[in-house]
């Protein structure tokens, strides 16, 4: 074997779930009911390429490209009176009209305005 150490994750995303066998930088994945064959067809792709660390834990998630969130852009619940929500849709006045995304917004924003 030669190459750089990596790490292959050996986790079950649910209980009642297959095992997943994943190596990340790759992105092979083998899955199977049984731990120790979904390593075993792992290790037939896998061809010794290079050493790996099995580790038994879901791989971490990734990172936010823009960082933490920004609190002080976020829409503060006190910003917007709760009547003013239930005037604009409650169904009594809305009916059965669905909103989309687009329109929601725009209303919080012409009720954050007031």
């Amino acid at each position: 074997m030669t190459g750089k150490l990596t790490h292959v994750y050996r986790y079950r995303p649910q209980p009642g779930r297959e095992y997943y066998v994943q190596e990340l930088s790759t992105g092979i994945c083998c899955l199977h009911e049984d731990p120790a064959l979904a390593l075993a067809q792992f290790e037939s792709i896998w061809a010794g390429r290079s050493p790996y660390q099995l580790i038994e834990n879901a791989p971490p998630q990734p990172r936010r490209r823009e960082g933490a969130p920004q609190t002080d852009k976020a829409l503060e619940v006190e910003s917007i009176p709760w009547a003013a929500l239930c005037r604009r849709f409650h169904p009594d006045v809305a009916g059965d009209r669905t909103f989309t995304t687009h329109e929601i917004m725009v209303i919080l924003g012409e009720l954050r305005a007031q």
